[in-house]
């Protein structure tokens, strides 16, 4: 159940079962601690479509629902669909929910470190070819006659 105050700033209670598909949808992301487009990247889910989702201009296909399903299995369905029971299936579901945000955080961590990386890999490439370049030139310039060096290496 969510809080919220009604124009008159009445607090009422805004049940699950009150909420859309899609409202419950976001919840559940927010819960997992993902944006929508990782969310979807993870499911297979479209970017666009995550957008349309989120926005509620479409609704939720059941193909993307078994996506979901498959891929969250500590989300309770029932709840998702119809906005009945808790959000997730148990404690079990909890603990497999908690581990699956702990893997998402550390492949948060991988991907930033695995751009880094490659972000240096492509500075060193660079490094590489003017060093060669370097080396070229100064093996050029000794196999030349010493008349017609124009400089020297040390």
């Amino acid at each position: 159940m969510t809080e919220h105050k009604s124009s008159n700033n009445e607090l009422f209670i805004k049940k699950s079962s009150d909420m859309s598909v899609n409202q419950r949808l976001k919840k559940y992301i927010s819960s997992v601690k993902l944006n929508p487009t990782g969310f979807g990247r993870t499911v297979g889910i479209s970017k666009s479509m995550m957008s349309q989702i989120m926005n509620e201009t479409s609704k939720i296909s059941t193909e993307n629902i078994i996506k979901i399903r498959n891929q969250y299995p500590d989300l309770n369905i029932n709840w998702l669909i119809n906005g009945e029971g808790q959000m997730l299936n148990s404690e079990e579901g909890k603990d497999e929910h908690e581990n699956k945000n702990q893997i998402i955080s550390e492949m948060k961590i991988i991907e930033d470190l695995f751009e880094e990386l490659k972000k240096n890999m492509e500075h060193f490439r660079e490094e590489n070819k003017k060093n060669g370049q370097v080396i070229r030139d100064y093996i050029t310039a000794k196999e030349k006659p010493n008349n017609q060096s124009t400089g020297t290496y040390e």
